[in-house]
This record gives C-alpha cells, sequence and structure tokens, in this order.
C-alpha cells in the first residue's frame, strides 16, 4: 500500500496554516485502504492523548503542537475520514502546468540525483503541490542518469517564465522539500 504526504504545513505561508497534511493512500482496495486510516487514527490519537495526560499533570492547556482540528472543547480526539478521489480530477490536477507570465524569467535549477525523485514525487505529484503553491510552471528538464560516463548524475527542473518573486517563492518551496528529504528540516 502507498501513502504519502501530499502537502505540507510548512509549505504554506502568509496565512493560517492548515491543521495538518493532505495524505494520499492506494491505489488499493477498500480494505487496505481503511486499515491504513485506522492506522494513522490510531497514532494520532497516541499523540493527542500524551499531550492531554501531559497538560493535565502540568495543569497548563492542551500544547499548540497539537492541531486545533484533531481535539475537540472537552480534549476528545476527532479522527480523520477516508475520502475517494476523483481519478479524473487527480489526473486534470497533476496535469495543469501552472500559470503562464509572457515576458517572465525562465531558471533552471540543478538538482541532486539523490533527492530529485522526492522532488518529482510519484507520478509527479510533489511537483504539482509546489506548482500550484507558488503559481508557477515547472518541468522536468532531464532527470539524473545514473550511470553517467561523466559522473553526473543530477537532474534539471525548468521554472517559468514568471516574475522574479513567483520564482523565488518556487525556489523557496524546492528548497524547502530538499532539506526534509536531506534531513536538514
Amino acid at each position: 500500500m502507498h501513502c504519502q504526504v501530499l502537502n505540507n504545513s510548512a509549505l504554506v505561508q502568509g496565512g493560517p496554516l492548515p491543521a495538518f497534511a493532505t495524505v494520499q493512500i492506494g491505489p488499493g482496495q477498500d480494505g487496505p485502504v481503511r486499515q491504513c486510516v485506522q492506522l494513522i487514527n490510531d497514532k494520532l490519537m497516541e499523540y493527542v492523548m500524551r499531550g492531554v495526560a501531559q497538560a493535565a499533570t502540568s495543569g497548563g492547556g492542551i500544547p499548540s503542537s497539537i492541531p486545533p482540528s484533531l481535539i475537540d472543547a472537552d480534549a476528545n480526539f476527532i479522527s480523520i475520514e477516508a475520502v475517494e478521489i476523483d481519478p479524473k480530477q487527480q489526473l486534470a490536477e497533476l496535469m495543469d502546468a501552472g500559470p503562464s507570465y509572457p515576458g517572465g524569467i525562465i531558471k533552471e535549477l540543478t538538482i541532486p540525483g539523490s533527492i530529485m525523485g522526492g522532488i518529482v514525487g510519484p507520478r509527479q505529484a510533489t511537483l504539482a503541490m509546489i506548482r500550484k503553491t507558488a503559481k508557477c510552471r515547472d518541468e522536468l528538464v532531464s532527470q539524473p542518469q545514473l550511470n553517467s560516463k561523466d559522473g553526473n548524475n543530477d537532474g534539471v527542473l525548468r521554472i517559468g517564465p514568471a516574475p522574479e518573486d513567483i520564482l523565488a517563492r518556487c525556489e523557496e518551496l524546492i528548497q524547502i522539500k530538499s532539506e526534509e528529504l536531506l534531513g536538514v528540516r
């Protein structure tokens, strides 16, 4: 069973952060998908209960690290729900190239081969999320060559055309994802 975080609250700035990330589970049959959702709920409930117990022993409030959407007013856990995704809608979102800004700047970014797969994501889902968040076109220009004769195993990602501020935001999102993949964040 494949499980992937599609968005990360650390990537959203300039407004209220989402309570937690969107997780894509599948493709798979209903039973295994529901088991996976149950495992996620079990782990989240453990996390919430530890926070509630910690608050009770310290006399303080619920820790701010617990998203408000996971507990109700009485500090009871609120479980997450599984929602089936329309495959046509998902494909349309992944195929959307993003906005184009005529006369904008185009940049090519060299991405180390060791993290290129994580930047692109399965079926380019991570790249699509970056494109949507930054409101900037991006495309994979070249894949890393693992057995290249010149020893270069980097990939190239093209962003733009867009104004400099939008390119900077796109580069920032790619940098954040790179740091996550390298374990720096």
